[in-house]
């Protein structure tokens, strides 16, 4: 009787191939380039770019290649990281206290009109609080709560206002990210300062 071979759980795929050709170019240039004009880390983060921006069947072709268990979390970390930079771009933090109510009344009006949805944040919310936490990849928006920060990463650390959030929001919506040169003059004003300093 014969003896049934594991199949082994790696695929080769002109797909993986690919990739993983292009990821050796990247490491030679970083390795070549390591000590030049730009100095350090200019190569690798184009690496960490490339790995990041690739679709999850492209990424998934080269993590199935025979490439070996600490490439392949390396690797792997990178994505990972692809994951939590988006949150963190993709949050704003608007206070309320501020304004007037019918301009409080208008913007929720507004998310709603832009198909967000409120996220409740049981068992104990707080209706009251003057601050809101907006979600723009997910088209969610929750109530803050005092003591709670539901969006740690945010790269806007500062609360913004209600005519800002607009702004910015505009900005958003063509460009698809925070990361963008007008968002950070908008909001280069509240660099060091407390997170609800307005004055």
């Amino acid at each position: 009787m014969k003896e049934k071979k594991d199949e082994s759980p790696f695929k080769v795929t002109e797909e993986g191939k690919k990739v993983f050709y292009e990821l050796y170019l990247l490491n030679e240039l970083a390795r070549k380039n390591i000590e030049g004009p730009y100095g350090f880390g200019v190569a690798p983060a184009m690496v960490e770019e490339y790995v990041r921006n690739l679709s999850n069947e492209e990424f998934n072709a080269f993590v199935m290649l025979p490439i070996g268990n600490m490439t392949r979390r390396h690797y792997s970390m990178m994505r990972k990281r692809k994951i939590e930079e988006k949150e963190k771009e993709n949050v704003l933090l608007v206070y309320l206290k501020n304004e007037e109510k019918w301009k409080q009344k208008d913007f929720i009006k507004f998310l709603k009109s832009e198909d967000f949805n409120i996220k409740l944040t049981g068992p104990i919310n707080a209706p009251e609080c003057s601050w809101v936490f907006v979600f723009l990849d997910k088209k969610e928006y929750i109530i803050g709560r005092p003591g709670v920060d539901f969006a740690g990463k945010r790269r806007i650390k500062h609360a913004l206002q209600i005519d800002e959030f607009y702004m910015i929001y505009d900005i958003y919506k063509k460009e698809k990210t925070l990361d963008d040169k007008k968002i950070k003059n908008l909001v280069k004003k509240y660099d060091g300062r407390d997170i609800f300093d307005f004055s």
